[in-house]
């Protein structure tokens, strides 16, 4: 378990951090074989801040790992599965989320 009781599954050979992460998967899974969406993919990473230089130190980009990005209607959906919304990590979070906003122009969707 980790420090928010959500226990690690797996589904399909896929390891996912909690249970309503892998119900979340399985069931865009299923309205991806329906042809409701299409191009699901798990753990997609997006750099949301650039590689750069400060006088001789080299800071490495940083990045967002969403959840879950998919095509419906020909737009990309991206997807964060959440169950617990307070602490540094969630607004870690939301930082994150609106420099996806900024950056892509793709608002994450909160799935609870």
């Amino acid at each position: 378990m980790n420090k928010f009781n959500a226990q690690k599954c797996f589904a399909y050979g896929i390891r996912f951090d909690s249970k309503s992460e892998m119900e979340r998967y399985l069931y865009l899974r299923d309205r991806q074989n329906k042809g409701e969406i299409s191009g699901l993919e798990c753990q997609k990473k997006f750099t949301i801040v650039e590689p750069q230089n400060y006088g001789r130190k080299r800071i490495r980009e940083r990045y967002y790992i969403a959840d879950f990005a998919y095509y419906e209607k020909g737009r990309m959906i991206v997807e964060d599965v959440k169950g617990y919304k307070k602490g540094v990590a969630y607004q870690l979070f939301t930082l994150k989320k609106a420099l996806m906003l900024q950056k892509y122009g793709i608002w994450v969707r909160e799935i609870e």
